[in-house]
């Protein structure tokens, strides 16, 4: 693969998902006077679902692009079923659905790591539910650190399978 498409295929795909998942978990964390919480519950995972789709649509052709953009989409669905019950300005979900669909984000990149063949590529979902599960828990609470090891027990995970 030469230069100019490992950095367009590969490292700016990657820093404008990393950009995305930090703009939609500040979004969670700080506009709460302007919306209700399951508003932005509903945006987030309106936003993953978008993403997973544009992943979707464009895999044949670019598989490069795509696969990373469907990776994105799932934690971003992790990050927003997180949100729904542990960060305040987001609550609107009780304990257990909240973690039941935690888990069937975790879930999706598991099986679209089988999928491809590609830990990288669940590595780097996993990478992106801790960036968003950080910045969206703004300091080092227990909220966020249950995101974390819920993650960190998936890379576990992930590692012994492969």
């Amino acid at each position: 693969m030469d230069l100019e498409t490992r950095i367009g295929a590969i490292w700016f795909n990657r820093i404008g998902l990393v950009a995305i998942i930090i703009g939609i978990a500040l979004f969670g964390r700080y506009f709460h006077q302007q919306l209700q919480p399951w508003h932005k519950v509903a945006g987030g995972y309106a936003a993953a679902l978008g993403l997973f789709l544009i992943g979707w649509l464009l895999e044949k052709r670019l598989k490069l692009f795509a696969r990373p953009v469907m990776a994105g989409g799932l934690s971003l669905a992790f990050f927003t079923s997180f949100g729904a019950h542990f960060l305040k300005p987001m609550e609107c979900m009780p304990l257990v659905p909240s973690l039941v669909l935690m888990s069937f984000a975790i879930l999706g990149v598991f099986l679209c790591a089988e999928r491809w063949e590609s830990e990288p590529t669940a590595g780097f979902a996993i990478f992106l539910g801790h960036v968003a599960a950080y910045v969206a828990g703004g300091d080092a609470d227990t909220f966020s650190l249950v995101a974390i090891l819920f993650l960190s027990a998936s890379a576990v995970v992930l590692f012994l399978r492969h």
